[in-house]
């Protein structure tokens, strides 16, 4: 299944560590918001897609600027 998703998400300033921008653990939870984000909009599960189960296995991040509190993400 492709589909094209695109969504957009604040960080929260309990995201912000003390170098001023969002921390690598935050940024975790932020993609795991937006992914659950998709789920519900495709009335998905990740228990239940196609009787499959789906397991993130790995994530790989590649930063290409800080991000700070307030600035939109998508």
């Amino acid at each position: 299944m492709h589909s094209k998703f695109i969504d957009t998400i604040k960080p929260r300033i309990s995201d912000i560590n003390f170098g001023g921008h969002v921390g690598h653990t935050e940024l975790i939870n932020l993609l795991h918001e937006i992914r659950t984000r998709y789920f519900h909009k495709y009335s998905l599960s990740e228990a239940d897609i196609d009787g499959n189960i789906l397991v993130m296995r790995s994530l790989n991040v590649s930063y290409k600027s800080e991000i700070f509190w307030n600035n939109d993400l998508e």
